[in-house]
C-alpha cells in the first residue's frame, strides 16, 4: 500500500522530539551572522579610528566578544561535522585522517577561545614580529598535516577536493598571509590607525568566510552520502519538509 506523506511525515518524527534544520538554514544563519558582525565591526572600527572609542564588544581583533564566540562555534561545528563525514563515508580507508581532522579543528576551537596562539606568540622572544612569532609553529603543523592528508585529499569526490582548497586557501590567507601584513602595519602605524584596522578587517574575514565555505562544503559532502545528520541539540534533514493534511482533509 502506497505510503501518505501523513505516515510519512509521522515516520521522520516519532523517534525524535528534537528541531530539523535543513542544510541551507544553517548556511544563512552563518552568513547573516557574518554580515551582522561585520557590519558592528566596521561601526566600532570608525568610532575607534574617528572618535577614539573602543567597542571591545563587536572588534575582530579582541578576545572573548561576540565575533570571538562566532569563531569558535564555526571551528567546532567543522570539527564535528568532519567526524560524522568520517562516519558517513562510504570507504574507511581514511578513518584516521577524518578523525585527527576532526581533533584539528576542536583544538583551533579550544584555541580560539583561550587564544592560546597569541600566548605563544607573546612568549618567543627571537622574532622581530611577535604578534606574529605563533605563525612559524602553526604553519609547519599544517604542513605535516597537509603531507599526511594527501593521499585522503585526492580521495575525495573533484567538487569536495576543490571546495576544500579554495575555503583553505582563503582562510590560511587570511590567519597568516595578512596576519603578518596587519602586524607590520600596526608596528608601522600603530593600534589606531585606519590602515591596520583595515588589515584587521580583511585578516578575520578571510577566516570567517573561509570556514563558512568549509562548512557549506563538509554539509555537502555529508548529504551526499546521507539524508540525515543527528546532533545532539538538533536533526539536520536535507530532504525537502514534508506537507501533511490539515485535520478533516483527505491525505496529500
Amino acid at each position: 500500500m502506497p505510503q501518505t506523506k501523513m505516515q510519512t511525515s509521522q515516520a521522520f518524527n516519532i523517534n525524535s522530539a528534537k528541531p530539523r534544520l535543513h542544510p541551507k538554514g544553517i548556511m544563512e544563519f552563518l552568513w547573516w551572522s557574518f554580515g551582522l558582525l561585520l557590519f558592528a565591526h566596521l561601526i566600532s572600527t570608525y568610532l575607534l579610528v574617528e572618535h577614539g572609542i573602543y567597542i571591545k564588544r563587536f572588534d575582530f581583533n579582541h578576545e572573548r566578544n561576540f565575533p570571538t564566540f562566532f569563531a569558535t562555534f564555526q571551528l567546532a561545528f567543522a570539527g564535528i561535522l568532519l567526524w560524522h563525514s568520517f562516519k558517513a563515508a562510504t570507504s574507511k580507508s581514511f578513518s584516521v585522517t577524518w578523525k585527527l581532522l576532526s581533533f584539528v579543528f576542536l583544538f583551533l576551537a579550544f584555541d580560539e577561545f583561550f587564544q592560546i596562539h597569541d600566548q605563544l606568540g607573546a612568549r618567543v622572544s627571537d622574532v622581530k614580529i611577535q604578534t606574529s612569532s605563533w605563525v612559524a609553529p602553526y604553519m609547519a603543523g599544517l604542513a605535516g598535516l597537509s603531507v599526511i592528508g594527501v593521499p585522503w585529499f585526492f580521495n575525495l569526490p573533484l567538487k569536495t577536493r576543490w571546495a576544500f582548497f579554495i575555503s583553505g586557501t582563503i582562510f590560511v590567507t587570511g590567519a597568516a598571509g595578512v596576519e603578518i601584513v596587519g602586524d607590520i602595519l600596526k608596528t608601522n602605524f600603530g593600534f589606531q590607525h585606519l590602515y591596520y584596522r583595515l588589515a584587521i578587517t580583511v585578516e578575520e574575514s578571510c577566516e570567517f568566510i573561509g570556514l563558512t565555505l568549509f562548512i557549506k562544503a563538509l554539509l555537502d559532502y555529508y548529504f551526499s552520502q546521507k539524508d540525515e545528520l543527528s546532533l545532539p541539540w538538533v536533526d539536520v534533514d536535507c530532504r525537502p519538509p514534508i506537507e501533511t493534511s490539515k485535520p478533516g482533509e483527505a491525505p496529500l
